[in-house]
C-alpha cells in the first residue's frame, strides 16, 4: 500500500502547489469541524447566564493551563457590567454558530476542489502516459496482446483509479485532522471517560482488516472480469462476418453472460466487503455510547451540559470515522486497478534503438527491380 501511495504521489509531483493547497484547507476544516461543540457552552452562558455560570466553571478547570487565562478572561467580560448591552451579546455569540459553519462549508469545499483538480489531472497524465508507451512498443507486442484487455486497461482501470483517488483524497486528509481534534476536545472534557469510550474502538478494526483482503482480491477480479468483458466485445464486433457465417450468434451471447455472471459475482463481493463492516462499527459504538449513560448515570451529580457536549462530540465523529473504515477498501480498489496499468507500463520493448541511429535517407534514392518476372 505504501509503495502504491508513493506512486501516486510521484505522478501528482507537477501539481504539488494545488495539492498542498488541497491539504491545507483540509487540515482547517477538519479543525473546524469541533468548533460547533465548543460553541454550545458559550451560547449557553450567554442565552441562560443564571444556568450555565457553574457549568462554564467546571468547563474552565478541565481545560488546559495555557487555555484557562482566555477561558476566564472571556468569562469576566461576559459577566462584566460595563460589557456591551446583553442582547447585542447574544446576537453575537449566536451568530457565530451559522458562520463557523459558513467557514467549514467554505473550506471543505475548497478542499475538495483543489484534490478533485489534481486527482483528475493525475489520472489523465497517468492515462496519456500508458498510450504513448503502447504506442512506442513493437509489433509483436501488440500480435500477442489482446486489444479489448488493452482498451480495458486503458479505459475502464483508469477510470476506476481516478472515481476511487477523487473520493479518497479528501477523506485520507480531512477526516482524520477531524477525529484527532474531536479526540482532543473529548480528552479535555473528561480524559478518564474519554478512554472508557475508546477501548471498544480498537473492537472496530477487527472486521476492517478480514474484509480489506476480500475487497483487493474482488476488485483485482473486477478488472479482469471487465477485461474479459472488453474482449468479448471486440472480437464479436470485429469477427461479426465470422460469427454470421457459422451462426455463432448463441454461443457468443452466452459467452457474454457468463463473463457477465462472474462480475456481478465479483461486485457484489466488495459491495458485501465494503458494507458489513459499517454496521459493526455502529455496534461498537452504540456500546460506547451505552457506557457513557451508564458513566453518567451513576455520578452523583451529573453535568447536562458536560453529557451534552460529550454525546455531540461523539455524533460528529461518527461520520469521519465510517468515511477512514471505508477508506481501505476504496485504497484497495484503487490499488487493484493500478496495477494492471504499472504492469502494462513496465512492459519493455523487446526491438531496442540503436545507440547510434543512422538517418535513411531515400528520398531521390533509385529503385532497381531484380529477378523479377511477370508471367
Amino acid at each position: 500500500m505504501i509503495d502504491f501511495l508513493r506512486k501516486l504521489l510521484s505522478l501528482a509531483r507537477p501539481y504539488r502547489l494545488r495539492l498542498a493547497l488541497g491539504v491545507v484547507f483540509g487540515v482547517l476544516s477538519g479543525l473546524v469541524e469541533p468548533l460547533l461543540v465548543v460553541l454550545i457552552p458559550l451560547v449557553g452562558r450567554v442565552i441562560f447566564p443564571g444556568v450555565a455560570t457553574a457549568a462554564a466553571q467546571d468547563v474552565t478547570k478541565n481545560l488546559p493551563r495555557l487555555l484557562r487565562p482566555l477561558a476566564d478572561s472571556v468569562t469576566s467580560w461576559f459577566t462584566n457590567s460595563e460589557s456591551p448591552p446583553l442582547a447585542v451579546v447574544k446576537v453575537l455569540v449566536v451568530s457565530l454558530i451559522p458562520l463557523v459553519v459558513l467557514l467549514r462549508g467554505a473550506l471543505g469545499y475548497l478542499n475538495t476542489y483543489c484534490l478533485q483538480w489534481v486527482a483528475i489531472r493525475t489520472v489523465t497524465d497517468l492515462r496519456t502516459k500508458l498510450f504513448t508507451h503502447l504506442q512506442n512498443l513493437s509489433l509483436s507486442f501488440f500480435a500477442r496482446a489482446n486489444t479489448g484487455d488493452l482498451m480495458s486497461r486503458i479505459m475502464s482501470d483508469t477510470v476506476a483509479l481516478q472515481s476511487t483517488i477523487s473520493s479518497s483524497l479528501a477523506v485520507m486528509i480531512k477526516d482524520p485532522v477531524t477525529v484527532l481534534a474531536c479526540a482532543g476536545l473529548l480528552f479535555v472534557l473528561d480524559a478518564r471517560l474519554t478512554l472508557i469510550a475508546l477501548l471498544v474502538f480498537p473492537l472496530g478494526l477487527i472486521p476492517v482488516v478480514i474484509y480489506s483482503r476480500k475487497v483487493r482480491k474482488s476488485s483485482a477480479a473486477i478488472q479482469n472480469s471487465y477485461s474479459e468483458l472488453a474482449k468479448v466485445v471486440h472480437e464479436s464486433f470485429t469477427g461479426n462476418r465470422i460469427v454470421k457465417a457459422y451462426n455463432l450468434e448463441e454461443k457468443v451471447v452466452q459467452q457474454f453472460k457468463d463473463v457477465s455472471r462472474r462480475f456481478v459475482s465479483h461486485f457484489m463481493r466488495v459491495v458485501r466487503s465494503q458494507e458489513i463492516p459499517g454496521p459493526l462499527i455502529e455496534f461498537f459504538g452504540s456500546v460506547g455510547v451505552a457506557a457513557l449513560f451508564v458513566y453518567f448515570a451513576f455520578q452523583p451529580n451529573p453535568a447536562a451540559d458536560k453529557f451534552i457536549q460529550f454525546a455531540l462530540t461523539i455524533v460528529l465523529m461518527y461520520r469521519p470515522v465510517k468515511n477512514i473504515i471505508r477508506l481501505h477498501s476504496q485504497l484497495e480498489q484503487a490499488r487493484a486497478a493500478s496495477q494492471r496499468v504499472f504492469d502494462l507500463l513496465a512492459t519493455q520493448n523487446n526491438v531496442r534503438e540503436p545507440a547510434q541511429p543512422v538517418p535513411l535517407r531515400a528520398a531521390d534514392a533509385p529503385i532497381h527491380f531484380n529477378n523479377v518476372h511477370f508471367s
